[in-house]
């Protein structure tokens, strides 16, 4: 996935490491992706021609350890570099998350952010497997839609990182129909989780979802402890199914 946001440099770069031969988009990006030189189709444009083409062919094997998507890092310390996913680590983490985040449960998930971060995988594949709903909220302008999500009480689970709680943590979220937070992304400092799940007057678990981009989204986890949680930072917790974790010196 692409970010029409992000700049031009970085998709063009994208676009050359990966080998990418074709973008499928829509027209409204036409003009600023033209430069990056690969095919473009519009799929809203071309839709009409798009349906004409046989359905046939479609029943090909598609072995578990193929790729089901790649995912570019941010390049924080160099350049971005492409990370592949297979079709075996994504569904292992979408199983385990259901069970871990619905429990069983009807619950809406709320998407919001950008479909080039990893982030998404959660909200989408999740309630996708389960037969639940994905609530789809615009952003306006630079800002992020938390307000509208922890208002319009559509979704009942919500993903963010530390930075998006930290703009919420002051306001009265008790009425909010949201049940469950899953953090990730950054650090999560203990302060700030207890002054969420006292925000939401204590009806909330808050899930603490840690692991880098080529272990699948997330690979270990912890629900914070109100309680018992003392130190300074939330923990990174204990493996997801079918993972094993290393600690070393």
């Amino acid at each position: 996935p692409l970010d029409p946001e992000h700049p031009l440099q970085r998709m063009a770069f994208i676009l050359a490491d990966s080998g990418a031969s074709t973008i499928l988009t829509q027209q409204r990006f036409e003009e600023r992706l033209a430069p990056c030189g690969s095919n473009l189709i519009c799929i809203d444009r071309e839709w009409s021609l798009i349906s004409e083409q046989s359905t046939g062919g479609t029943d090909v094997s598609i072995p578990p350890e193929s790729t089901a998507y790649m995912i570019y890092t941010s390049g924080s310390t160099g350049e971005p570099k492409g990370v592949t996913v297979s079709h075996r680590s994504l569904v292992n983490y979408a199983w385990w998350a259901k069970d871990v985040y619905l429990q069983n449960e009807r619950l809406a998930f709320a998407l919001y952010s950008s479909l080039a971060f990893d982030l998404t995988v959660t909200s989408i594949f999740v309630p996708l497997i389960t037969g639940n709903t994905i609530v789809i909220y615009k952003w306006a302008d630079k800002q992020a839609p938390l307000e509208q999500i922890l208002n319009d009480n559509k979704a009942g689970i919500l993903k963010l990182t530390p930075s998006h709680l930290a703009l919420i943590k002051d306001r009265d979220n008790r009425q909010s129909s949201i049940k469950r937070l899953i953090v990730g992304g950054e650090n999560f400092e203990t302060d700030l989780a207890r002054q969420i799940y006292e925000s939401f007057g204590g009806q909330v678990e808050i899930f603490n979802e840690y692991g880098p981009t080529e272990a699948t989204v997330g690979c270990m986890i912890y629900q914070f402890d109100p309680e018992h949680d003392k130190r300074q930072g939330v923990p990174i917790g204990r493996p997801a199914a079918n993972a094993n974790l290393y600690v070393l010196d």
